[in-house]
């Protein structure tokens, strides 16, 4: 896939690239290096970002919705008003990265396991003590 004549695959070198405005939905962009690049107001829904270098980039007003953002290094990256319902955003560097305005809710099945494991230790801690009181 080519977007102004630029490649759009993992690993690319997109640095300083103006990108703005361009549907790059679902792309696998894995390890690119976008910094200082242009994406306002790209929709990016579902996007494979992971380890991508995106320090400077200005990606405000862009859909980030479902994008996996894992390992990116987002230091100085301007993210206002962006959409990033449901995106992954594990160990990402950031450092005076602007998120004004930003939607940021997310789902993750982590959460969803440490939550039914409380539950589970709640059940056998309440089990624990009934047996304990039984005992002579």
């Amino acid at each position: 896939m080519k977007i102004n004549g630029h490649e759009i695959k993992p690993g690319v070198n997109l640095s300083g690239c103006d990108l703005s405005n361009q549907e790059l939905d679902y792309c696998n962009l894995q390890g690119a290096n976008l910094e200082n690049a242009n994406l306002k107001g790209c929709s990016l829904k579902g996007t494979n970002l992971r380890y991508c270098k995106l320090q400077g980039a200005d990606l405000s007003n862009s859909n980030l919705e479902e994008a996996d953002l894992t390992g990116c290094n987002l230091k100085y990256a301007n993210l206002t008003n962006c959409n990033l319902v449901k995106s992954r955003m594990f160990n990402i560097e950031v450092y005076q990265t602007v998120f004004n305005g930003s939607s940021i809710v997310t789902e993750t099945e982590e959460v969803n396991t440490l939550h039914q494991e409380i539950e589970d230790l709640k059940k056998y801690k309440k089990f624990y003590e009934e047996f304990k009181n039984k005992m002579p």
